[in-house]
């Protein structure tokens, strides 16, 4: 029968720490008795202490992506609106002043990293603004960046802006870059075929160009889409007899 060599407690064969006061307990090896270093005493507790500052440590990397990922987004969202929608379209936009309205929908980008929309909307605006003031490279630049969060962003990519390359088409156009109008006008139809408004956009642009017989076909093909209006049916046709006589029949 062992005893504790501190305080005299009735040791169990198998214990390693003492159940009064926790010395370790000598153990018998070979006949000889080992003292358990003191290190022994700690180890589970640290244990324990470690596995403890690791959840905390998990806790709070999933408070920091919530806060950067969801709440500080939403705010910055309906900052961005605000600045967008009540500063830009209802006062700046309407009274042409320009210059104020791109200073907003900037910082209206720099507000939202991680919000799509915002971009795509600020973007969009913008690149009307410049093509109002024939900054036709920036309008081109800005199109193209609303594009990209359009294609790409998945909470967007539902929705139908095929017209920003009706937009930048005529930028493209504006600065005497043909070919690459030609392209936009091409994916605009490509993005909304059964639309006649696309047909119409780039049949304008072949009698710009004097392409009288490939401005017809684009109407014809128009007149020939399901859902055409008796309204729009009535503008195809006298496009038609426009390109016609333009053409010299």
């Amino acid at each position: 029968m062992a005893f504790c060599t501190k305080c005299g407690t009735k040791i169990e064969e198998g214990i390693k720490f003492c159940t009064g006061c926790g010395a370790p307990v000598a153990v018998s090896v070979n006949n000889a008795e080992t003292v358990i270093p003191e290190q022994a005493k700690t180890a589970v507790p640290l244990k324990k202490k470690n596995k403890k500052r690791n959840v905390l440590i998990a806790v709070a990397g999933v408070v920091i992506l919530a806060l950067v990922f969801v709440v500080l987004p939403l705010l910055f969202e309906n900052k961005a609106y605000y600045l967008i929608f009540n500063y830009m379209v209802h006062d700046d936009y309407n009274d042409h002043d320009y210059n104020k309205a791109i200073k907003y929908y900037n910082i209206a980008i720099g507000l939202s990293p991680l919000l799509p929309s915002v971009r795509f909307d600020s973007y969009t605006g913008l690149g009307s603004i410049y093509k109002k003031k024939g900054l036709y490279d920036e309008a081109i630049r800005c199109y193209t960046n609303a594009i990209t969060y359009w294609t790409k962003a998945i909470t967007l990519r539902s929705q139908n802006n095929s017209d920003l390359y009706e937009h930048r088409g005529n930028a493209y156009e504006n600065k005497g870059n043909y070919e690459r109008a030609l392209a936009d006008y091409n994916e605009y139809i490509q993005y909304s075929p059964n639309r006649p408004i696309p047909y119409l956009t780039r049949s304008d642009f072949y009698m710009r160009i004097k392409r009288y017989d490939l401005a017809i076909a684009d109407l014809e093909n128009a007149l020939r889409l399901p859902y055409v209006d008796a309204g729009i049916r009535d503008v195809i046709n006298n496009r038609i007899e426009d390109a016609r006589r333009a053409r010299g029949r």
